[in-house]
């Protein structure tokens, strides 16, 4: 029980921590932001799961109607 107290007391594990937490902060600084190029092919991804909903609910009011 005194080590715990003394650990406390002295606050070794705090800058620790502080580190960590640092680091982690700067390693997703590092992140790559997407290129133009990326956008265009989410873009067109996007588009193109529109048009196969779009196709998909014109087919059902086909089949109900």
């Amino acid at each position: 029980m005194a080590d715990v107290e003394r650990d406390v007391l002295n606050v070794d594990w705090l800058p620790a921590f502080a580190d960590r937490e640092r680091r982690e902060i700067s390693r997703e600084q590092n992140i790559e932001l997407p290129g133009p190029l990326d956008m265009v092919v989410i873009g067109i991804a996007g588009l193109a799961s529109v048009a196969l909903v779009m196709l998909g609910l014109w087919k059902f009011v086909e089949l109900v109607a």
